[in-house]
C-alpha cells in the first residue's frame, strides 16, 4: 500500500477569501475519490490551529501500488485540481511512502 500525503499553504489573501478557497479545494480534492478508480482512500483536513504560520490543508490518500499513484497523478480530473491549486498555493510539501503495519495491531 502506498500512502501519499500533501500539505498545502495558500498565498496571502484576505481571511474571508482564504476560508472560501480552503473549502473549495477540500471539495475538489474529495470529489476525486469518485472520479479516479485507483483511489483506495482520500481524505482532506483543514488546519484549525495557528492558521497564520501553519499549512492550510492536508491531502491524505492511499493506493494499492506506485503505478496506481502514478495513474492518479496523471488523471485528467486530478490535473484539473492541480491547476486550480497552482493558482492559489504558495507552497506544497508532499511525501509518498510504503505503508507499514505495526505488529500486533
Amino acid at each position: 500500500m502506498i500512502t501519499h500525503i500533501v500539505l498545502f499553504k495558500l498565498m496571502e489573501m484576505p481571511d474571508s477569501e482564504r476560508r472560501s478557497v480552503r473549502l473549495e479545494l477540500k471539495q475538489k480534492l474529495e470529489a476525486l475519490r469518485d472520479k479516479i478508480p485507483v483511489v483506495v482512500q482520500l481524505d482532506v483536513a483543514l488546519n484549525t490551529l495557528h492558521e497564520e504560520k501553519n499549512y492550510d490543508l492536508m491531502l491524505y490518500s492511499r493506493f494499492e501500488t506506485a503505478d496506481d499513484l502514478e495513474a492518479y497523478r496523471v488523471h485528467p480530473a486530478h490535473q484539473e485540481v492541480v491547476a486550480r491549486i497552482a493558482q492559489v498555493a504558495a507552497a506544497r510539501a508532499p511525501i509518498d511512502f510504503e505503508s507499514f503495519q505495526t505488529p500486533g495491531l
